[in-house]
């Protein structure tokens, strides 16, 4: 063994050099490859230095402490290397593993233990080479080369995505490199020199000490140039806290100035020369606001002159909104958010009105035409944004082409009904789409975005001929946008990582008959649409919607506007505020702000952020009040805060809901202590105005139930009226009530239960949805039911009606044959709310009126999905051959998977192994292999117990 006991001279050098060439090689990197590095001045740069040498020490303080422990023992030697690497890397496989998607599949447990793996037996053999061939030029240049390979891979994929993997691969690049140059000084560590090696010793502590104490005001520069250090940093010295938080409780200004609703005097009747039947949405996933005019000001490398004719002119006779944002940098939130008009941090499964439902209620079909992503996601909330909508046609990514013609049959079945039509091409989202799906042959993924955007100009085109060849272009107004935009440069392609203002900025403009368009300067965002499509055909807007109506400032472009908006990226730890050209960016899990002058720094390279200045105060108040539970761990923290609270509600008279009133209850869901809500519940009781008692009903439901559920069934009792107990109702059903007041429900819905109450059913039905429904509901629905034969209830009263007989525990009289008769309604809503309802039933043979519906023409994909998982409900694994001959259809595919993964069957086998030949798709075959997986496992557990 050619082992060789530590020494601290050339350990020290070797630190240093490591350090030196981790800054040296991440820079040039960014200088010379990426092209696009940023400045951070001198002293950015020795912090920077500082922190590369500090992390090379860690590097050293491994091998000294695995040096002294093996004593020549070459074994143990490399298991400590193993076991501390491993530990460190753990953290890594967790997050990655834990994700709401990856968690689910099959390999989730290889992505567990996959990096701690590797980087231990990386250390493992990094070590045993230094301890073996110390200065051996092959092993040396080896370890050399994979260090640097392992940098410039870490500063080119996916940078400001998964940190803690790109800081498992910073320091795996860090401790090849430190045993490559220790190897290559192998001779030199002989020699000894105190006075040296005491001076080195003392240099590596003192600069150590300085990259772990960076200046705050230095560390946020390092975000866009090395946010792995930046990310590093914030896990050692944590998030930095925000001082004097209960100071601003005392500042009766909300914050909120120009956020209030459209003036309820503003004539609808100007909008138009002639009235507006249809509005047509169409969302474009993934284009950059700089793609088309206005923002296209000169010819990019990824859009030029004369690349989109046809939206040229569109956009030319439209209402152009120049500063647009979306809510989010990813679909996952930015759309569910903008089709109900929510905050990005509002769930959108417990607050708001789905977009389909919004538009029926104004007496508009709802029709959606959409890539598969949104009907087979593995994302709950971007499923349900088609879930209420009359018709769902899906376009296949592969043949995308198809879209048009799927327009073109939703046009014509609406049959000269009004309708509303949300419209999504896919083409603009990698791997990018022109007529056919582009690959690396067609070029950099800035060529290829190119080519999709002139694809996507010629089906624009297409697109529009359909609505002129039906005349619909004097009744229809169009709202084009897109849900983010695309990153498209050296450093990084994609979207979700951040907040920035090419990832969340978006075009938008409005066509609309009758009026000559224009361009509007003023910041406006997605949120913003539901209210303008509402405000358009003459509906009334509501509190729930936190956008406002863009219809004055289409009407008058000097109409008062200083909205601010909320931006969040994909993973919601990154927070952005718009206000003008003022940008806030807070990054809650360091507690780092930064501010930029959007307006001159569009690519946010300087920082204005100090902390001192007045404009930085300013904006630091509004995202507190917006959203208080993104400082949540300061907000706990502050003693006098929750002191000042209680007090704050004790001012509170309770006669109208405003914007401090809000804020106050904002800020008490974030710290519900007893007192807090004690006082809230106070001012429940004290509050003359109903809309004031639910509006702190709705905010505190989530801190304890139980509470609030005794004071909603003590003020439900207490109303007089049917229309102050219809308001109440109306506002509860907006979200999902655990059971409360059950015996005043049955009374109140038995007494509906006439044909001239019909419409008022719907809210009732929605609220009682979830619960438990035992004997004493049957009287209940049966009178429903005859009600129902007497009259036509609408579509979405009668799925909900159909819903909860379904979730009734006794079976009476009458119930089979209602649902059965259903089945031949015609509309796709109740016809699943009717196939949810026969399966929980359970009548003998009822999967033959299963499969007579199945067999018909045409049916709804979601209807399919119903219908399908009725059928392996109730015949088990007898439905198998049903199943897998409709899982052929791609767009069935995974829904059957999940179906056959449940019955676990031995007979699904030859359909599943037939899914991972033909690769339908990455996510079908993801799921098919599980599926197989856990087949065969169950298969030998069987044989075990015979």
């Amino acid at each position: 063994m050619n082992y060789r006991p530590p020494n601290l001279l050339g350990a020290s050098v070797s630190v240093l050099l490591t350090g030196s060439l981790l800054h040296l090689i991440t820079r040039a990197v960014s200088y010379f490859l990426l092209g696009d590095a940023e400045k951070l001045g001198l002293i950015g740069e020795a912090y920077l230095w500082a922190v590369h040498v500090a992390v090379a020490t860690c590097v050293y303080l491994l091998w000294f402490f695995a040096s002294v422990v093996a004593r020549k023992r070459l074994l143990v030697f490399l298991l400590v290397y193993f076991l501390v690497a491993f530990c460190a890397a753990w953290p890594v496989g967790t997050s990655l593993g834990s994700g709401g998607w990856v968690s689910t599949q099959w390999f989730a447990p290889v992505i567990r233990w996959a990096p701690s793996v590797s980087l231990g037996m990386v250390a493992m053999v990094a070590g045993g080479l230094l301890w073996r061939f110390p200065g051996a030029p092959l092993w040396t240049s080896l370890l050399l080369i994979g260090g640097v390979g392992l940098l410039v891979a870490h500063k080119k994929i996916a940078p400001g995505l998964y940190p803690l993997a790109h800081l498992a691969v910073y320091l795996t690049a860090a401790g090849l490199l430190f045993h490559g140059i220790l190897s290559l000084l192998s001779r030199w560590i002989e020699r000894r020199s105190p006075l040296l090696t005491s001076f080195l010793s003392l240099a590596l502590v003192a600069i150590s000490f300085g990259g772990y104490r960076i200046p705050s005001n230095l560390r946020i520069g390092f975000e866009n140039e090395a946010p792995t250090i930046e990310y590093l940093l914030g896990l050692i010295q944590g998030r930095q806290a925000i001082k004097n938080l209960s100071s601003l409780l005392d500042d009766n200004d909300p914050g909120t100035k120009g956020n209030g609703k459209r003036d309820p005097k503003q004539p609808v009747e100007q909008l138009s020369v002639k009235p507006i039947d249809n509005v047509v949405l169409i969302v474009i996933d993934a284009l950059r606001t700089d793609a088309l005019p206005p923002n296209r000001i000169r010819s990019r490398s990824f859009a030029k002159k004369g690349d989109t004719p046809f939206l040229d002119g569109l956009i030319a006779r439209s209402y152009q909104f120049r500063r647009a944002y979306s809510q989010s940098s990813q679909t996952r939130i930015s759309v569910p958010a903008m089709f109900r008009s929510l905050e990005p941090y509002d769930n959108p499964r417990k607050s708001g009105v789905s977009l389909a439902s919004e538009m029926k209620s104004l007496g508009r079909r709802a029709v959606a035409v959409v890539p598969q992503y949104f009907v087979i996601s593995e994302m709950h909330r971007t499923r349900a944004l088609v879930d209420d909508f009359d018709q769902v046609l899906v376009v296949d990514k592969q043949a995308q082409e198809n879209l048009v013609g799927l327009v073109k049959q939703a046009v014509s079945q609406a049959k000269g009904k009004p309708f509303f039509a949300w419209i999504h091409p896919y083409s603009m989202h990698a791997p990018y789409y022109a007529g056919r799906p582009t690959t690396k042959a067609d070029g950099s993924a800035v060529k290829r975005y190119r080519l999709a955007l002139r694809w996507l100009d010629s089906e624009m085109k297409r697109l529009f001929a359909v609505f002129e060849e039906h005349g619909l272009m004097d009744r229809t107004a169009f709202i084009v946008t897109a849900d983010h935009g695309e990153w498209l440069s050296n450093r990084r392609t994609g979207h979700g990582a951040g907040v920035s203002e090419i990832e969340t900025r978006v075009p938008l403009f409005a066509l609309i008959p009758g009026l000559p368009g224009g361009r509007r300067k003023p910041v406006v965002g997605n949120i913003d649409i539901v209210p303008t499509i509402v405000d358009l055909l003459g509906g009334t807007i509501r509190s729930r919607h936190q956008g406002k109506s863009l219809i004055p400032l289409i009407l008058d472009p000097k109409t008062p506007w200083n909205r601010t908006y909320y931006l969040r990226n994909g993973n919601e730890r990154l927070n952005g505020l718009v206000q003008g050209d003022q940008k806030l960016v807070y990054h809650d899990k360091t507690g780092v702000f930064k501010r930029f002058n959007v307006g001159k720094d569009k690519y946010q390279r300087k920082n204005l952020y100090t902390g001192s200045q007045s404009k930085d105060r300013e904006l630091v108040k509004l995202m507190l009040r917006r959203n208080p539970a993104v400082m949540a761990a300061d907000l706990k923290q502050d003693s006098a805060l929750r002191a000042n609270l209680v007090r704050q509600f004790k001012t509170v008279d309770g006669a109208a809901v405003n914007d401090r009133l809000r804020y106050l209850l904002r800020v008490a869901r974030v710290v519900p202590t007893k007192k807090i809500l004690d006082a809230a519940e106070a001012l429940f009781w004290r509050a003359p105005a109903v809309e004031v008692k639910l509006t702190i009903f709705e905010m505190l439901f989530s801190t304890e139930e139980a509470r609030w559920r005794r004071a909603l069934s003590k003020l439900a009792r207490s109303l007089k009226t049917i229309e102050e107990r219809q308001t109440l109702v109306t506002r509860l059903s907006q979200r999902t009530i655990h059971e409360f007041a059950t015996p005043w429900f049955r009374e109140q819905l038995k007494a509906l239960a006439k044909p001239e109450e019909i419409t008022r059913w719907q809210p009732w039905l929605k609220v009682i949805q979830p619960w438990t429904k035992g004997k004493r509901w049957l009287p209940v629905f049966q009178a429903l039911i005859r009600t129902v034969k007497e009259s036509e209830p609408s579509v979405e009263t009668l799925s909900l009606l159909l819903t909860n007989i379904g979730a009734l525990r006794h079976r009476g009289r009458g119930l089979k044959d209602f649902v059965a008769s259903m089945f031949n309604h015609g509309d796709s809503l109740v016809e699943r709310a009717a196939t949810t309802a026969w399966v929980r039933l359970k009548p003998k043979k009822g999967a033959v009126l299963l499969r007579r519906k199945l067999s018909e023409p045409n049916l709804d994909l979601r209807l399919q999905k119903s219908l399908l998982r009725g059928l392996m409900v109730l015949e088990r694994t007898r439905s198998i051959r049903t199943l897998t001959k409709a899982g052929q259809d791609p767009l069935l595919t995974i829904h059957v998977i999940r179906l056959l993964i449940r019955l676990r069957s031995p007979k699904a086998l030859p359909f599943l192994r037939g899914v991972t030949v033909k690769k339908n798709g990455v996510y079908a075959d993801i799921r098919a292999r599980r599926a197989i997986k856990w087949i065969k496992k169950k298969k030998k557990m069987r044989k075990r117990r015979k």
